[in-house]
């Protein structure tokens, strides 16, 4: 049996080990709704990168985000869906339920 495709993307979080807390979306943290429809869609899911060293960029640019960076593989067609959004190169968003992103965490590595 041939596995599924899968895309490969990148988290920052805050500690050494994943938990769901990492994948819920400012909707789940009772953070207020933005009232543009397009961003009130981002708020709705989290942000990750298309590649480690952006991730690892970013979390240099603005260590409050985390100091880990936890690698999702997510495999198509599942309850996690993906998109390329923003305006920061390599930018998606992720949308599913927090367990389901967790249960992708391939593995953890520290920001250097």
């Amino acid at each position: 049996m041939l596995n599924p495709p899968t895309s490969r993307f990148y988290r920052i979080i805050q500690g050494e080990r994943a938990t769901e807390a990492d994948f819920e979306p400012y909707a789940a943290q009772g953070r207020p709704a933005p009232t543009d429809p397009y961003l009130r869609r981002l708020w709705q899911g989290i942000s990750v990168y298309d590649s480690l060293e952006r991730a690892m960029n970013q979390a240099r640019k603005r260590p409050g985000l985390g100091t880990y960076i936890a690698e999702l593989e997510i495999p198509w067609g599942r309850s996690v869906q993906a998109e390329r959004t923003g305006h920061r190169r390599g930018h998606h968003t992720l949308w599913g339920e927090p367990a389901a992103i967790l249960a992708c965490v391939i593995r953890i590595v520290p920001v250097l």
